[in-house]
């Protein structure tokens, strides 16, 4: 009896999210990729390009005998969400929403494979993790969420990125995908009410170059209502 390889379920949705957020050719090589720390029980992903950082946690069926945790490459996760969508041209209809990603052994150490459905039955890309330890990005998590209480500066796009996140997860009704954002003057926690059974939180690092003071106040007087106008009188 063949002993299964060690393996770890990864749910293309929460991929497709949290690579919104991924770096792509930052410096630190380490971020240019998907976190993946799993047990035998969950699949947690993570990203960050230093700014912003997207973790989702998911119930999972993983064959392995104890937690691990590899950096999947960028160009790598880019070819899975390409290549693992069977029978669907987008993760919202596709066939195959959950891929096993397996623990092989390399001529030059572990490598992970990954399959890739579209090109056929037994087709797979191998991958050496991104070298390098990914940040302990739970340090950047606060004990207590924010309730906005200050005032914050961010760049709209990044709120942007964070609703695309949430509606890869299906975080839509009625055709509207809402995210909630908390700050606390320098950090902003991104939640969002529903993502399914996958848990979302997000956090962004506010502008600190700002001067709240001048924005506070009376409103501009440009922007107070025009004073009526009186009707002049009609010529004798």
């Amino acid at each position: 009896m063949t002993t299964p390889k060690p393996t770890v379920q990864v749910y293309l949705p929460a991929l497709k999210a949290v690579s919104r957020m991924m770096a792509k050719a930052d410096i630190r090589y380490y971020l240019n990729g998907v976190h993946v720390e799993a047990t035998a029980k969950e699949t947690v992903l993570v990203t960050t390009d230093g700014h912003r950082l997207l973790a989702t946690r998911r119930e999972a069926e993983n064959t392995i005998d104890a937690p691990v945790n590899f950096i999947i490459p960028c160009d790598v996760v880019k070819l899975m969400l390409a290549n693992c969508m069977a029978g669907g041209r987008s993760l919202k209809n596709a066939a195959v929403r959950t891929v096993p990603v397996e623990l092989r052994d390399g001529p030059t150490g572990q490598r992970w494979a990954a399959p890739m459905y579209r090109l056929g039955s037994g087709c797979f890309v191998e991958f050496e993790p991104v070298a390098g330890k990914f940040p302990n990005w739970r340090k950047v998590i606060p004990k207590k969420i924010p309730a906005n209480d200050k005032p914050t500066q961010f760049r709209p796009q990044n709120l942007v990125d964070f609703e695309d996140a949430a509606r890869d997860l299906g975080n839509v009704m009625k055709g509207i995908c809402a995210i909630t954002a908390l700050h606390d003057g320098e950090m902003v926690v991104i939640r969002t009410a529903y993502a399914g059974d996958t848990g979302y939180f997000g956090v962004m690092m506010g502008l600190r170059d700002y001067d709240a003071a001048r924005f506070a106040g009376d409103r501009p007087a440009w922007l107070a209502l025009p004073k009526a106008a009186t009707p002049e009188l009609p010529a004798a």
